[in-house]
Formats: C-alpha cells, sequence, structure tokens
C-alpha cells in the first residue's frame, strides 16, 4: 500500500511535470469508486456522473498537495477539486505518447481508472489494479469538513509532535503499532513505516499505547520525521512484488535502507538478535525481542 513518501514522490513529480498545462479532456474508466464517507454525503461520485469531468476542459492544473495518503489536485478556474486516494495498489503514471485516451485506459495502462489528457498530447493516469482506491471531487472549502476532520496531523507536519501524539495515546490501550498506523492518530503511517519507525524508536510493537513514557513518544516523533523524509528523498519503497513505481515507472530505493521490515531471520542491526515476525491487526509485524522493550 502507497504510504506517505510514495504518495508526497507522485505530488511532487505531479506538479513539477504538470503544473500550468492545459486540460484537454478528463476521462473516467467507470470502475473508479467515491470513498463511503463521500458517498453518504451525496457529494459527486465520478463514476456515476462523467458529465461534472467536463468542466475542467480548457483549465489548467493550479497545484498538487497532499494530507496523509491523500492527494488532491487543484485548477485555476474551478473551485472544484480533485482528491485521491491510492488504496492498497493505486499509482499515478506519466504517458507521453500520442495514442487516444480510451485506448489508454482499454490498452497500454490495463488498469488505467482514470485520465487526464492535456493539450500536448501528454497524460496523467490513475492506475489502480486492485481498485481499492478512490476519487473524488469537491469543493474546495469542504476538504477540512469531509476528509481532513477524519485524520490525525499529518506525520510531516508541524503539529504532530510529542504533545499531539501524547493525546491521541492517552485516549486508546491498544499496541502501538495498531495505534500508530491509525490515521485518526497520524496520518501518513502504514505497516512499512510504522514497523521500522518503532524499531529505530526502540520500542516493541506490542507495547500498550497508553503506557509509553514521555522519552518513548519524542523517539516515535523524532524517529517518524526522520525515517519518512529520508524515504522521500529516495522515493519510497519498491518492494520485491515491483507494486510501487513513481511517475515515471522508476523504483523507488528506500528499501535498501529498511532495518526490520521483511527481514525475518536476518540479524538485528544492533545486537545482532534475529529479527522476529508477528502478525498484529492481521499485518505482518517485524521486531527484535531483544532491543525493542515492551
Amino acid at each position: 500500500m502507497p504510504e506517505l513518501p510514495e504518495v508526497e514522490t507522485f505530488k511532487r513529480q505531479i506538479v513539477n511535470y504538470f503544473q500550468g498545462m492545459t486540460v484537454k479532456t478528463v476521462k473516467s474508466s467507470g470502475k473508479v469508486k467515491s470513498t463511503g464517507k463521500m458517498k453518504s454525503t451525496g457529494k459527486m461520485n465520478i463514476a456515476k456522473n462523467d458529465s461534472i469531468l467536463k468542466d475542467f476542459s480548457g483549465d489548467s492544473l493550479e497545484s498538487v498537495s497532499r494530507y496523509g495518503k491523500y492527494l488532491i489536485i487543484t485548477f485555476n478556474s474551478t473551485s472544484l477539486i480533485f482528491v485521491f486516494h491510492l488504496g492498497m495498489s493505486g499509482s499515478f503514471k506519466l504517458n507521453r505518447t500520442e495514442i487516444s485516451v480510451q485506448d489508454q485506459l482499454n490498452d497500454i495502462f490495463k488498469h488505467t481508472h482514470f485520465t487526464f489528457e492535456f493539450e500536448n498530447g501528454i497524460t496523467l493516469n490513475f492506475v489502480d489494479p486492485r481498485r481499492f482506491g478512490s476519487i473524488n471531487v469537491i469543493h474546495k472549502d469542504q476538504l477540512e469538513r469531509y476528509i481532513l476532520s477524519n485524520l490525525g496531523p499529518d506525520a510531516l507536519n508541524r503539529n504532530y509532535n510529542a504533545q499531539s501524539l501524547r493525546l491521541s495515546l492517552n485516549r486508546t490501550s491498544s499496541d502501538i503499532k495498531t495505534a500508530l498506523m491509525n490515521q485518526k492518530t497520524v496520518a501518513g503511517l502504514g505497516n512499512i513505516y510504522a514497523n521500522e519507525i518503532l524499531y529505530a524508536s526502540s520500542i516493541s510493537p506490542f507495547k500498550k499505547s497508553n503506557m509509553l513514557n514521555d522519552n518513548e513518544i519524542e523517539r516515535l516523533v523524532d524517529n517518524s520525521k526522520l525515517i519518512l523524509k529520508k524515504a522521500v528523498s529516495c522515493r519510497g519503497s519498491t518492494l520485491s512484488d515491483k507494486g510501487y513505481t513513481d511517475l515515471f515507472g522508476e523504483h523507488g530505493s528506500f528499501q535498501k535502507f529498511h532495518r526490520v521490515y521483511n527481514k525475518e531471520n536476518s540479524d538485528c542491526s544492533r545486537c545482532n538478535e534475529k529479527i522476529q515476525k508477528a502478525m498484529i491487526s492481521n499485518r505482518s509485524t517485524y521486531f527484535c525481542s531483544s532491543c525493542q522493550i515492551q
């Protein structure tokens, strides 16, 4: 699943490549979905309302932003914005060829479900093989109400700090790994980076969240920011399944710096004990029982 570093990579690449370009057409495969929260509020579900997409023809891409695992695209002449969530397998891909948008949807990118075609013939494609991702079209002033209000502080924002994390963790007795992956605690972390952050912080993934002391919480916040910034600089992590590649189809490289994720039975880099694997909340969890203190 794409996490904060992968989504941030797409954000930076899209804004660098497409900012200011004029849209010719916007196409949906009809198979993309809106999130349950958005659907229940009756907001625009582009899978069923293709006519709304015509409003973007002739407009230019103004900016791209990110909050947690959400990517937000805004345009110059409309108050409507696109809010993407990549789900388990979503990604953005660039296509420089002159081939038609419909051919792209049906052939070149088999799992392309959404395409921005620009006047210069270049396309920005949302590709999602497993179709757990979502796209919503909302007004800019609804972003806080329908998206951000359901999330904790972004893991790279200043308001994610020891105080905010303490307040969140005091409300739960769940294990710390599950708490870190809860987007209401902190937005942007998933399984890969939660494993790495806990290892770097010498904290057991099994430890109860409300039992962490102040020093442990400070370590979690500091290591979250260090690891995520490093991962962003490496354009994210591409695992052995090659499920994630960036806008240009290139692999990320932060997997070279993983110290525990998918390292079962490898030597711990600190104490030489074997890295162990367990399941927490149905997610693979990697840790060193010797130096990650419970």
